[in-house]
């Protein structure tokens, strides 16, 4: 039975080098060594990719000037967390803290006088004043919940890697299902990694997409007929 050795990489090969790193040196003293990836850096990586790619806001742009704002003017409210993409599970605990002091970063950039008018600035007052941001705020961290649990299952000090397979294989399907109909979803494994969710056939009507309870609280707050909830919930998908 051969070894198996994880890399905290997307792809091993890139950092740990075929032909003259790590794993040219354990290929050379047992060639039953197996090189994996690390899943909990691809989960990182697809959550980072997704949130990345919403096209109406930029969320992580938004929590990195509200830190670097608040540091030049010496505001210490409950403290606000500066975001680092390299960080695991860090984009989560960021958007729950400006959700949690909402309301006075809200005051904060838009109702108090302040001797500026910089272009920052007034980037995060707009994104304040439009009450989608906060919608989007509220998706990710409904989304990132689940997308963080896998790697925060694997981080733990006692061995799991045997249950590696079973754990992403659950946590697949428990993130499709939010927006893949249930009666799609095939509990045969091999049918499961060959679906085409991609497909709109497959996929729930935007009603019924899994967004989180407290958006669909939040919504009743703006038009829900407002083309921007259209390109919200594509975004979403």
């Amino acid at each position: 039975m051969g070894n198996c050795v994880g890399f905290s990489c997307d792809n091993a090969s890139t950092i740990s080098g075929v032909s003259k790193g790590v794993i040219s040196f354990l290929s050379k003293a047992n060639d039953n060594v197996h090189v994996q990836g690390c899943a909990c850096h691809l989960v990182h990586l697809a959550a980072q990719k997704g949130c990345g790619g919403l096209e109406n806001v930029n969320v992580q742009q938004f929590l990195i000037n509200i830190y670097f704002y608040l540091q030049v003017f010496r505001e210490k409210p409950h403290k606000i967390f500066k975001y680092f993409s390299a960080t695991w599970l860090s984009l989560l605990r960021c958007i729950d803290r400006v959700l949690e002091q909402w309301n006075p970063l809200k005051t904060y950039f838009c109702e108090m006088d302040h001797c500026t008018t910089g272009s920052k600035f007034q980037k995060v007052k707009e994104r304040f004043e439009n009450p989608y941001t906060k919608l989007y705020l509220l998706f990710l961290s409904s989304v990132l919940t689940l997308l963080n649990s896998p790697n925060a299952f694997h981080q733990q000090e006692t061995p799991v890697i045997h249950q590696l397979h079973s754990n992403l294989n659950s946590f697949f399907v428990d993130f499709i299902v939010q927006f893949v109909k249930a009666s799609s979803v095939s509990q045969s494994e091999k049918d499961l990694l060959q679906m085409k969710f991609a497909s709109v056939n497959l996929q729930k009507i935007d009603t019924e997409l899994v967004i989180g309870a407290k958006n669909r609280t939040y919504m009743r707050e703006v038009n829900e007929n407002d083309m921007r909830l259209k390109m919200f919930y594509a975004d979403a998908r």
